[in-house]
């Protein structure tokens, strides 16, 4: 290739790798994003688990956690609160505490407004 072929080249790939960043960061303060429309501020992981819905749970987490991801992502979305203060982790916690009957899956049906992921 000639130097303004090498050149053209070079700026094709410096805008993609800019494009995967700014993605890349879109998706990461989507991940962090509070939902303020109920006046909850919680983020889709806090509404995964509250809501029971396992599958989501696990996309969420595993995304955090990917190889490629940055590696500040799932602390902070792991540690980030709700309006109340609660984490991911305290919804979680507090679920199991106050589940009167863990074996009964049918309990999730109340706050998922439906069934859960695992029942369908």
């Amino acid at each position: 290739l000639d130097a303004a072929s090498k050149s053209a080249k070079n700026e094709c790939v410096n805008d993609l790798n800019l494009d995967e960043q700014s993605r890349r960061n879109d998706q990461y303060l989507l991940l962090v994003a509070k939902d303020m429309s109920f006046g909850d501020g919680m983020t889709a992981l806090h509404k995964a688990v509250s809501g029971g819905r396992y599958m989501a749970v696990k996309i969420l987490l595993d995304y955090c956690s990917d190889k490629d991801a940055d590696e500040f992502l799932l602390p902070i979305v792991l540690m980030t609160k709700d309006s109340e203060g609660r984490t991911p982790l305290d919804l979680a916690n507090q679920k199991i505490e106050n589940d009167e009957n863990p074996d009964d899956l049918s309990r999730w049906d109340e706050n998922a407004g439906g069934k859960a992921d695992w029942e369908r």
